[in-house]
């Protein structure tokens, strides 16, 4: 592959995940579980779309829902239930009432979820060939290297807590 087509996704990719975690921090707000629950996962369902357009990968939305939702189900205060029209997402545990740590999670879950996609893309990979519970190991390494970088640090720089 062509090492200026490499950086340019890189960045691209570098760029969607920041927007996504940006946005991701705003949902953190929301005072109603379900909600920020149910927002996070659409705005990781997007971010999975803008990554495909990067990577130049056929994006397939109810595929994508579903390989993002097996994921998610490692945080359990980010798993939504599958939805149907008359219902609303149902959460199978309380997502943190705090929004600093609703923050930190939805931050954590995006990085995840963005290194997971971005390493299958890297390799040639689709989402028809995307395999959620062979990187499981790898989404869980992610998300404790999220949660590293979105939890507050106290002045001397060391982790809070």
């Amino acid at each position: 592959m062509n090492d200026d087509l490499q950086k340019a996704r890189n960045a691209g990719a570098e760029n969607v995940e920041r927007s996504t975690t940006a946005a991701a921090v705003l949902v953190a707000n929301i005072p109603v579980r379900e909600a920020f629950a149910e927002q996070v996962y659409t705005l990781h369902v997007h971010m999975v779309r803008d990554l495909c357009l990067i990577y130049e990968t056929d994006f397939v939305l109810d595929l994508a829902k579903d390989l993002v939702r097996v994921l998610v189900r490692i945080v359990p205060e980010l798993d939504v239930t599958p939805m149907t029209r008359t219902s609303v997402p149902v959460l199978h545990a309380d997502p943190p009432s705090d929004p600093a740590d609703q923050k930190i999670l939805a931050t954590a879950a995006t990085h995840a979820l963005a290194a997971v996609f971005v390493a299958h893309f890297e390799q040639g990979g689709s989402l028809l060939d995307f395999d959620p519970v062979a990187e499981q190991d790898a989404f869980r390494t992610a998300l404790a290297a999220g949660r590293k970088l979105a939890a507050p640090t106290d002045q001397d720089g060391s982790d809070a807590g």
